[in-house]
């Protein structure tokens, strides 16, 4: 088989002395910026007297475009205000307001189509045509042309609470503490595909050939509005008092109830006569090319919860606290849950045989156990459900008819996590030292899930939830830190470590499923796999080894799990972890000299697993570009030991459900830093100011390790890299205090 290109081909590409005919296209250059500016400026001011105290600020942030020639923007405003009034001895009300405010566009665009666009592909003609990119989609279109597709964004959002604290007279320690809160939000979202286009060139003719992008056939236009508010009412009666100097009494017991009413409105319209108005009315008259749909809702809840806290001495405390949850979610009958809790401590360092232990200064001991409930789950599942659909003719005229989507359980109730933790804290050698340990373990039951893997397909059966799942967490959770000043240098170390490892106790399993296959003793969500020993490297080790039909060299060898001498579905492996991590960490230093100040934010995972690779190694769809990592090493009849599998692997026999696309998803990333120089106020004091701060800091810097550096996809993604990673973000500010 003759190569697809000759030497003189590759030097063509790599020299660029023919851009048109041999490409070499960074896609990712053509669309990305190196650096996109943001703006943020936030103002705050306090103040009042011993009646009535104040708090206002406001606040604006601007993100622009991240793309070349783009038209992407984020607008954000936000304000707040708290005022706080002591009415008299025994009455304090309290308002607080917010509000923001988000203006924002942003492409259609498919971070896919940078990252899939082929080296070898124009994607900017020397007169400045686009190119046509994958297949008509051209990246250089979506980013940097609206008509292509854009989303306008207009979300407004309104948050206020009026709280009130009376102390009732005649009784120590007894007050009557009230909110009233008001929430409301709406999303105002225009959405337009518009016709866009790209180029050819006929080296034949010498001419550009315009054509249209795949998008859409005719521009069109769909709006969305939702909108919903939500009352919540709460009321406390709480009683605090201590007795003997040593005796406290610290209970309370409150109803809390809240409402929430939301609606939808969305239309659209087809073939517009152009882009250039893009408002509902300038869209087809034609009713097919026509829609408009809306849709309300109501929710509600209802909570009876306190607690009752002893305290002895200041050294021992136990508390028990309940909740009594209503939610609508459930049937009459199940809608109520009960869920109790216990807790107390014990300050070991307030001991008289710690007394004399100088390097003590805090040591607590503590233990709690409690249940709490859950109830975020689809609602009315306990109703038979209709929709609108299914239209019958009847006497020439189509009737609109109901269709049944679901099978109703109406015994479905809350779901329930029961936790115990048992916990050390302290502080040690002057407050040096400092150190906090947890033991937890939580177990959730009633988890709704179907029994659909242990009821054949055959029977055709559409099974509702039922609380049938459970699951176990269990792990430890550490935090260290110290601190300390030598002359003028100042420092804080600190370190945390979880260690939470979750396994599924049932879940509906096939009957008959192998062990090795089970979720059950598993981590949730860990995948089913064929395990990989290498490629296939000749006939003969072919003919030797179990496989599929149709494996050719270059592919990969999966493992027999069962040792049945044969290759089929038995042989996936349930693996030992899922994408979601077992161990997180971090260490925070903070620095200080004088005025200056570093400080370092570092984060990490580890004991999770995940996709790594698309689908295939290489791209015999015609999907695009895939990473030189893949390509790296890869067999084929002149590097018959190559340690990759061979280009143009298929679904059958490929990399599809293998442990050769996954990969350890641990990291460590530096994820903040700050650098930071505060005025003294001898300068400030001449210039009108209380205090001056001058700063530069930066979020999501940079990986010091990863397993997915070699593809450029962040390992926090489980997408392959079709969403934009998590961005760089660097900040220069001051901050002035009058």
């Amino acid at each position: 088989m003759p190569p697809i290109y000759t030497d003189n081909d590759i030097e063509l590409f790599k020299n660029g002395s023919d851009p048109v005919g041999h490409p070499n296209t960074n896609w990712q250059k053509l669309i990305f910026k190196d650096w996109t500016v943001q703006q943020r400026a936030d103002v705050t001011v306090s103040g009042g007297s011993p009646e009535t105290k104040y708090f206002v600020a406001a606040g604006y942030l601007h993100e622009g475009t991240p793309y070349i020639d783009g038209f992407n923007y984020d607008k954000q405003y936000h304000v707040r205000s708290n005022i706080d009034a002591q009415v008299n001895k025994d009455l304090k009300i309290s308002l607080d307001i917010s509000g923001r405010l988000r203006d924002n566009v942003s492409s259609q665009a498919q971070i896919a189509h940078v990252v899939l666009g082929l080296p070898t592909s124009v994607g900017i003609y020397p007169n400045g045509f686009f190119g046509s990119g994958r297949s008509g989609f051209s990246a250089l279109t979506m980013f940097r042309d609206p008509n292509y597709g854009n989303l306008k964004q207009t979300a407004m959002n309104l948050t206020s609470n009026l709280g009130a604290v009376y102390k009732i007279p005649g009784v120590e320690g007894l007050s009557l503490t009230g909110n009233f809160a008001y929430d409301y939000d709406n999303n105002y979202q225009k959405t337009f595909n518009g016709l866009s286009y790209y180029y050819t060139y006929d080296a034949a003719t010498g001419d550009y050939n315009k054509l249209q992008s795949s998008n859409v056939s005719a521009p069109q236009l769909a709006i969305f509005f939702p909108a919903g508010s939500t009352v919540t009412s709460n009321l406390k009666l709480g009683y605090t008092r201590t007795f003997g100097g040593i005796h406290l009494i610290d209970a309370f017991v409150a109803f809390e109830q809240s409402t929430s009413d939301g609606y939808s409105v969305s239309a659209s319209r087809m073939n517009f006569a152009s882009g250039s108005i893009q408002e509902l009315f300038a869209g087809s008259s034609n009713a097919a090319d026509q829609s408009n749909n809306g849709s309300s809702v109501r929710t509600g809840r209802q909570n009876l919860f306190g607690r009752a806290l002893y305290g002895f001495n200041d050294k021992y405390n136990v508390q028990f606290q309940f909740r009594y949850d209503g939610s609508q979610n459930f049937a009459p009958g199940k809608r109520y849950g009960f869920f109790p809790g216990v807790s107390g401590n014990w300050i070991i360092s307030k001991e008289d045989f710690l007394k004399e232990v100088k390097w003590v200064d805090n040591l607590k001991l503590r233990a709690s156990w409690g249940e709490m409930g859950n109830d975020k789950v689809g609602a009315y599942q306990y109703l038979t459900s209709y929709t609108y659909g299914n239209n019958y003719p009847l006497n020439g005229v189509s009737n609109q008819g109901l269709t049944q989507i679901n099978v109703p359980n109406p015994d479905i109730t809350w779901e329930v996590a029961k936790t115990t933790d048992i916990g050390l804290e302290g502080s040690f050698f002057g407050g040096k030292l400092t150190a906090v340990v947890d033991v937890f373990r939580t177990t959730r039951s009633n988890i709704l899930a179907t029994r659909n893997a242990s009821v054949p397909a055959y029977t055709g059966l559409a099974l509702p939830n039922e609380n049938i799942g459970r699951i176990r967490n269990q792990g430890v959770e550490i935090d260290l830190s110290t601190s300390g000043k030598i002359g003028d240098f100042r420092y804080t170390v600190g370190g945390n470590l979880t260690y939470a490892k979750n396994k599924v106790l049932f879940i509906d399993e096939t009957p008959g499923l192998p062990a090795y296959q089970q979720q059950t003793g598993k981590p949730l969500g860990a995948p089913v796999l064929y395990e990989t020993e290498g490629i296939f490297k000749s006939q003969a080790q072919i003919d030797a080894t179990p496989h599929m039909a149709g494996v050719q060299q270059g592919d990969l060898i999966y493992k027999d799990i069962n040792g049945d001498g044969q290759i089929n579905n038995l042989d996936m492996v349930r693996q030992k972890y899922s994408p979601t991590p077992e161990i997180v960490y971090g260490a925070n230093f903070r620095f200080g000299y004088k005025a200056f100040e570093l400080i370092l934010g570092f984060q990490g995972q580890a004991h999770a697993y995940g996709e790594k690779y698309s689908v295939l190694p290489f791209d015999p769809l015609g999907w695009g570009d895939f990473p030189s990592a893949q390509a790296k090493d890869a067999w084929s009849p002149a590097n018959p030991n190559g340690t990759n599998p061979s280009p143009g692997q298929n679904f059958t026999n490929g990399t599809t459900n293998t442990t050769w696309r996954y990969a350890s998803m641990a990291f460590l990333k530096l994820k903040t830093a700050e650098v930071s120089y505060t005025f003294s106020n001898n300068l400030l004091s001449k210039a009108g100011f209380r205090s001056a701060r001058v700063f530069a800091n930066g979020t999501n810097l940079f990986f010091i390790h990863d397993n997915y550096k070699d593809i450029n996809v962040s390992p926090e993604l489980s997408n392959w890299g079709w969403g934009l990673s998590q961005q760089r973000v660097l900040n220069l500010g001051v901050n002035f205090t009058f």
